[in-house]
């Protein structure tokens, strides 16, 4: 099962230079309400385009920038599935260029390793995070 953590965006559709978050994870069910043209479709946009590279409208690529300061759209995705963490940083350059950074949490089991500077062994808690960056 997925769980949600946050999805947060900056220069998205009407949104300015400022990251604007909505934390999905303070409650088992969220609700969203607001008046017409609040930003209640555009958390959804934000949300879809983090997931998969599209909102959930029919927006054009080109319509995603903020058009007033023309600055990188990105839009952070943040979840849980299965106990591992998963965070998905998505950007338009004003260029039109997309930009998608993955990174995967592993939070292992307890490894014993040694360190230099230190007799006998030293027990710590491992984080593996795998990357991968990509350009089009």
């Amino acid at each position: 099962m997925i769980e949600f953590h946050f999805v947060r965006w900056k220069n998205f559709l009407s949104t300015g230079n400022v990251f604007t978050e909505v934390d999905l994870h303070l409650h088992d069910t969220t609700l969203i309400t607001g008046e017409n043209g609040a930003g209640k479709s555009t958390i959804l946009d934000a949300l879809c385009f983090g997931l998969y590279g599209k909102p959930f409208r029919k927006v054009k690529k080109n319509q995603l920038i903020n058009s007033v300061n023309n600055g990188g759209t990105v839009v952070e995705v943040e979840f849980m599935i299965n106990g591992n963490d998963y965070k998905i940083v998505r950007g338009i350059k004003p260029n039109g260029h997309i930009r998608i950074l993955i990174i995967y949490t592993f939070h292992a089991a307890f490894y014993t390793c040694s360190a230099r500077g230190y007799r006998g062994l030293v027990r710590y808690r491992c984080v593996f995070y795998y990357v991968c960056i990509t350009e089009r």
